[in-house]
């Protein structure tokens, strides 16, 4: 998938995390512009996804639609 730069980002966006919801929606994290973003299990982005202080760096989904998301302070390039 082609992600594109939105309104908000500030960066090309750069996948570091990809998770799958139970119900076929993709939770992905980009670490470019410290987000969290949805798509739904055709790829569109749902809502403008959840800002973050740090460095997201991965993501999982456990117990149903519970997400853990690894973060960090530090950007060193891609690290």
């Amino acid at each position: 998938m082609d992600l594109v730069q939105t309104a908000g980002d500030q960066e090309m966006p750069f996948i570091t995390g990809l998770t799958f919801l139970p119900d076929g929606r993709v939770v992905a994290v980009d670490v470019m512009n410290k987000k969290c973003i949805v798509l739904s299990a055709t790829l569109v982005r749902l809502g403008s996804g959840y800002q973050f202080k740090a460095y997201p760096r991965d993501v999982t989904c456990f117990n149903g639609d519970n997400l853990a998301v690894a973060v960090g302070f530090v950007f060193c390039g891609i690290c």
